[in-house]
C-alpha cells in the first residue's frame, strides 16, 4: 500500500556444502525480508524491572 516492494533482499545466508552426483558444491541462499509481516504482534520487548522488584532482590 505504501508503494514499496513487500519482499526485499537482505544479504546472503551462510555458505554450506551440498553433495551431488558430480561432487560437493558450495551454495548459499539469499536472505529475504518480508516488509508486510512487520507487525507489533509477536514482537519481544524487554523492560527494566520496576523499583519495587529491585528492592525485593536487594533485600534477599
Amino acid at each position: 500500500p505504501d508503494g514499496r516492494d513487500r519482499l526485499v533482499r537482505h544479504g546472503q545466508g551462510p555458505a554450506r556444502m551440498i553433495r551431488t552426483g558430480i561432487g560437493s558444491v558450495g551454495v548459499s541462499r539469499v536472505k529475504i525480508r518480508d516488509r508486510g509481516a512487520a507487525t507489533e504482534v509477536g514482537r519481544i520487548r524487554c523492560y527494566a524491572p520496576s523499583g519495587s522488584a529491585l528492592e525485593q532482590q536487594a533485600n534477599k
